[in-house]
Parts: C-alpha cells; structure tokens; sequence
C-alpha cells in the first residue's frame, strides 16, 4: 500500500447549506501557524451548529486505475471552553466528493480541548460508507468538511471554535486496476479454455 499526503487544503470555504454559525478567516486552516478560522456563539440558549468549514483542492495526482484503499482527515483544532456549561464538540465530519457533500459522518466524541489538539478521523482502510476512484480524490472539488456544535447553557461571554490546520492523507494500492478476486478469477479461467 502506498500513501499520498498529508496534503493540505488548497481551498477554504463557509458553506451555508448546514447551521446557523458562520466561520470567519477561513483560509487560516490551510497551514499550522496558530492564525485559525473562527467559529462562534455570542451569548447562551438553544444548542446550536456551524456551518461547514469547507476543504477542498488538496492537489492530489494519485495515479489513475489506483485502487483507493482508505482516506485519512486530520484537524487541529480547540474551543474557547470545553465543560459545562459552555463546551464544543463535533457535530458533522464527512467528505466532499464531486463538490457534495457525502459519505459516513465521522465526528469525533467528546468536547474540544482549549488547547490545539490534532485529532485524526478515517484510516488506511476506511472509505467512508463511499465509493472513491483516483480521479475522485484528485479532483479539485474533492474534500472534507467539518461542522462543530456549540452547547451553551448559562453564563457570560462568547463561545469559540477554532480551527488551526486541516490535511489529508490518501492510502492507495497501484496496479490491478482494482479488480476484484472473483473477477480475476473468471477471467484467468476463460483465457485458459
């Protein structure tokens, strides 16, 4: 098995189409310098959601008919506080694939930390509950997307996420072009008779 990455993110977006929270400075998750995107909530009520922080474009040239075994998401990321009353934690992680948002939701349990944590979502052989090819995940509009919620109950002052750095590692075996052993098989037999 061979590995692409980790690649960071060429393109940062606030993607509307999920919460009510927007993200600002969102082109700071692009490098880990401590300059991060934004997200917050003023004052307490009802629990509520970001929007998406949106990656995409991490340039990758994964090499074609590369069977795609498994894709790796890192986020550094922390909160102004992490328990109760005022706490952060995921509430949405899931790929982007073809500009859409798609796949198994992999948001991490547990409250942010205050300081900057790297916390890792996927693996070597995890999919995502999706199908992805070589030219899927070298697409530009290919990605990650992260949305946090904000649990808010009581007290003073405003309630931040913040994230520092998002990146992706693609795990990939070459050549086969990705049949399956079934199929070999079939066709190993029929070039025998």
């Amino acid at each position: 098995m061979s590995t692409a990455g980790p690649n960071a993110p060429g393109t940062m977006a606030d993607d509307s189409s999920y919460g009510t929270r927007i993200w600002s400075s969102v082109d700071s998750a692009k490098v880990s310098d401590d300059t991060k995107a934004t997200a917050s909530k003023p004052t307490a009520g009802t629990a509520t959601s970001s929007h998406y922080l949106k990656a995409t474009n991490f340039g990758f040239s994964i090499p074609s008919g590369a069977t795609i075994d498994g894709v790796s998401v890192s986020i550094e990321r922390s909160a102004s506080n992490n328990s109760s009353p005022k706490r952060v934690s995921d509430d949405v992680v899931k790929l982007v694939k073809g500009g859409t948002v798609s796949g198994g939701n992999k948001a991490a349990a547990g409250n942010w930390a205050t300081t900057d944590a790297i916390v890792s979502y996927g693996g070597a052989a995890d999919l995502w509950s999706l199908s992805l090819t070589d030219s899927d995940v070298n697409a530009s509009d290919f990605g990650v997307v992260l949305s946090c919620l904000f649990i808010y109950s009581s007290g003073k002052g405003q309630l931040s996420a913040r994230v520092d750095y998002i990146s992706i590692t693609i795990y990939y075996t070459t050549g086969g072009g990705g049949l399956s052993r079934a199929v070999a098989s079939q066709s190993y037999r029929q070039r025998r008779v």
